[in-house]
């Protein structure tokens, strides 16, 4: 394949955390009416009747969940070439982002589908919606920590490029590690029903956003940046050897 269509599908792959955010915050925010996030404390009842008069609406939102979970794949592609570039090999920060993507993948695609299980049958019991509706927002903010793994490797090997021409400043590096910990205090959700540190506060809910949001387009552009750069690097020729 030529270097510059490898290029070309880094950058599309790049450009995936864009479409990541904005189906995020448009389609299942937007549409689906989850933001801002109403209160764990809220009455049973209110949140039973959320589903049932919001119902199209949450459907529709949480298909854009769905689809924000399967434009990661490509984004976090592109995060773990950058990494085996700065390796040499598939090393073992290569193989932590990779299963970084999959858990971030994975605790995206599934509170959408919890979601959307509690919309599928609005006249079941309040109770039980409430608890579908639990379980969706506990992964999908409280599973911040299988979140950190991508950006984790990313800054790691980002300080740890030595190459003379490294691929990313090592700013970059230090606000990757920076945002693991601005988003630590998220952990604390699963003890409070209110206040700052619950899923819907400043700390469970409002700064991780931020944080996770500003570390996809800033990884987005110096990702992009990076395969700009490597359009016109001509490809090796000859046979890929075979691992011993």
């Amino acid at each position: 394949m030529k270097a510059a269509t490898k290029a070309n599908i880094e950058i599309a792959g790049a450009w995936c955390a864009v479409v990541y955010i904005v189906l995020l915050m448009a389609i299942w925010g937007g549409i689906g009416g989850y933001l801002p996030p109403h209160s764990p404390s809220m009455p049973v009842a209110d949140v039973a009747r959320f589903y049932r008069e919001h119902t199209q609406s949450i459907r529709l939102g949480n298909l854009g969940v769905m689809f924000a979970a399967l434009a990661l794949i490509p984004f976090a592609s592109a995060v773990s070439n950058s990494i085996r570039r700065i390796e040499g090999e598939t090393g073992t920060l290569t193989i932590i982002s990779i299963f970084g993507g999959v858990g971030t993948m994975v605790l995206t695609f599934y509170p959408g589908a919890w979601w959307l299980t509690a919309a599928y049958r609005p006249e079941r019991d309040a109770t039980v919606i409430q608890l579908l509706s639990d379980a969706a927002w506990l992964q999908f903010i409280g599973g911040v920590s299988m979140y950190l793994a991508l950006p984790g490797a990313f800054g790691i090997a980002i300080l740890c490029d030595d190459r003379e021409k490294p691929a990313h400043p090592r700013w970059v590096g230090y606000a990757s590690l920076w945002l693991m910990v601005l988003v630590i205090p998220d952990q604390l959700l699963f003890f409070f029903h209110d206040g700052p540190f619950a899923w819907n506060g400043l700390f469970g809910f409002w700064l991780p956003l931020v944080g996770l949001a500003g570390w996809f387009l800033l990884s987005a552009y110096f990702l992009r940046r990076e395969a700009l750069a490597r359009q016109h690097v001509p490809a090796k020729s000859g046979p890929v050897p075979l691992p011993e």
